[in-house]
């Protein structure tokens, strides 16, 4: 994995349910704590920031200060996230009946580049992808099976971790 350089004055965060906590890594003085709104289930980092998945929302903290630069509601429970260059990809392989989001494209800064979502039709899944703006990118049809979402980006793979 192609990680940021971590400097010597880099705190270490914890998620401890719906805390952040960050310490420094000499002394273990906590530096900074954020709390979410419900229980924290996966952290990222991306550039500066920490990027916490709680449920459908994302919250974005600066690493350094613990100051939220924001939240946004991904509109789904990812099964899998991977960090890809300076952005974050999140997906949930499950179609729903109806069109609805199922992968995200997020900067450093949580805001929403690009996402994807899967529709159910009959023995068929349907994806479309969007840009940022909402105008429609592409459309990719299949037939429906079994799902967990996978990212793969360069030589990094996630697989899913739920059951």
């Amino acid at each position: 994995m192609n990680y940021p350089p971590q400097s010597p004055s880099e705190p270490v965060v914890v998620c401890m349910g719906r805390a952040l906590v960050a310490f420094d890594p000499q002394t273990g003085a906590p530096r900074w704590h954020y709390v979410a709104d419900s229980a924290i289930v996966r952290l990222f980092r991306v550039a500066s920031r920490v990027l916490a998945l709680s449920g459908q929302l994302v919250v974005c903290v600066d690493l350094a200060t613990g100051r939220l630069v924001g939240t946004v509601d991904v509109g789904f429970q990812p099964d899998a996230g991977l960090v890809c260059g300076t952005d974050l990809v999140l997906a949930e392989g499950t179609p729903p009946g109806t069109e609805a989001p199922r992968v995200a494209c997020l900067s450093a800064d949580g805001a929403i580049r690009w996402r994807a979502t899967l529709e159910a039709k009959g023995a068929e899944t349907v994806l479309r992808s969007y840009l940022a703006s909402g105008q429609q990118n592409g459309e990719i049809r299949y037939v429906r099976s079994g799902y967990r979402a996978g990212i793969l980006f360069g030589a990094n793979v996630i697989q899913p971790d739920r059951d």
